[in-house]
């Protein structure tokens, strides 16, 4: 007998604090599109520090 596994593809799904956490540690953004919550809480998160980690 054998057992078949199926592995689920793994989507990515960024939310305005992961935008927020990534520009509070010095990261580049992971994406620019501006229609996304995470692009509007890394611009959050640069407009309070006043430091552009890029």
């Amino acid at each position: 007998m054998t057992t078949l596994t199926q592995a689920k593809p793994q989507t990515l799904t960024l939310t305005y604090f992961d935008g927020k956490f990534d520009a509070v540690i010095g990261l580049p953004p992971i994406t620019t599109d501006l229609t996304t919550d995470y692009y509007r809480g890394y611009l959050a998160a640069v407009i309070e520090s006043g430091v552009t980690p890029f």
